[in-house]
């Protein structure tokens, strides 16, 4: 499960929509999503009050970004990551894009695929898989991740993904549920979540998920 987390908030930097872009649509609650937001413009978010992330669009298609968890000790700076997500297939109602990312301290990458399916607005679902190095000691894996985004408002989001590896499913761990609600304006969105392990945790029920982002354009 450990694992699981740490690659999950290793992909914030490859989080990206684009014609009718409103705040958030760049990506669900951890997993990105297919849409990127439009040229020139950027996004900064804040997770947990620790941990950085910061994407700038290069092109419409195109967004490079950089994560990092906050300076508290000089090493922290040693997780910074660097990523690249491409949309190469943009339609009315599905997309893909391509995503990688690469932490040099580790060094781990990850590199992966996902689709977007639905409109802008009302209910949207999405699947990625990537594949995850971190450890040079240790063979990499895949992970898989499901998720669905339904708007209930215009300022409102219903969030709910699944994420499971390879190596977990064959052992009996069943992945990780992500749910909560999203809020929106013009320049920001809020998340507050909530993560569960879909396997016996003791008396543990929910790690909790809060997240800010603010929209540059």
């Amino acid at each position: 499960m450990k694992a699981v987390i740490i690659v999950l908030l290793l992909l914030s930097p490859l989080l990206v929509y684009a014609q009718d872009f409103v705040v958030g649509d760049h990506e669900l609650l951890l997993m990105p999503t297919a849409h990127t937001i439009p040229t020139r413009n950027s996004y900064f978010t804040v997770y947990e009050v620790v941990l950085l992330n910061y994407v700038y669009a290069a092109g419409r298609n195109t967004h490079v970004g950089v994560f990092s968890f906050f300076p508290i000790v000089f090493e922290a700076l040693e997780t910074t990551t660097v990523g690249v997500k491409q949309n190469y297939y943009r339609g009315e109602t599905f997309q893909s894009a391509l995503f990688a990312s690469f932490t040099p301290k580790l060094p781990g990458y990850t590199l992966g695929n996902v689709v977007s399916v639905g409109k802008d607005r009302g209910s949207s679902f999405h699947a990625g898989i990537f594949y995850a190095f971190m450890d040079p000691d240790e063979p990499g894996e895949f992970f898989f991740m499901l998720g669905h985004r339904f708007d209930p408002s215009e300022r409102v989001s219903i969030i709910m993904e699944y994420t499971n590896t390879s190596t977990a499913a064959g052992e009996g761990f069943n992945g990780l549920f992500t749910g909560g609600v999203r809020l929106r304006s013009s320049h920001m969105s809020w998340e507050i979540a909530g993560v569960r392990p879909l396997a016996f945790t003791g008396s543990l029920f929910l790690i909790p998920l809060l997240k800010a982002t603010y929209y540059f354009h």
